[in-house]
């Protein structure tokens, strides 16, 4: 499946630096993923996607990255995203593969 088909959105830190994406599951295409891209404990991966807008009452809807894990990304757009390892949501039912170039394996 294309990222780009399940609500692809990035994450910003204050200053406008990426810091993460949020997607849609491809596996239940309901709960919403977020990968972050720097090293950052789970409080502060909740108030980084509060800071982007993302409402308080769907963040326990949200699977985010482990304690203090981090993915690296490559390509620009989300058509052309790569991540790096694999992103494992399998802890909370959700799905564990690869994004890459821009599809979800």
């Amino acid at each position: 499946m294309k990222l780009t088909e399940l609500n692809p959105q990035w994450i910003s830190e204050e200053g406008g630096v990426k810091a993460g994406i949020l997607f849609t599951c491809p596996h239940c295409l309901k709960a919403r993923l977020f990968v972050p891209f720097v090293p950052m404990k789970v409080s502060e991966q909740y108030d980084l996607l509060a800071f982007n807008g993302i409402p308080q009452d769907q963040l326990h809807h949200i699977a985010v990255g482990a304690k203090g894990k981090s993915w690296t990304q490559n390509g620009k757009g989300f058509d052309q995203l790569s991540l790096t390892p694999s992103v494992d949501a399998s802890p909370s039912g959700c799905w564990h593969g690869f994004i890459t170039d821009g599809e979800t394996k």
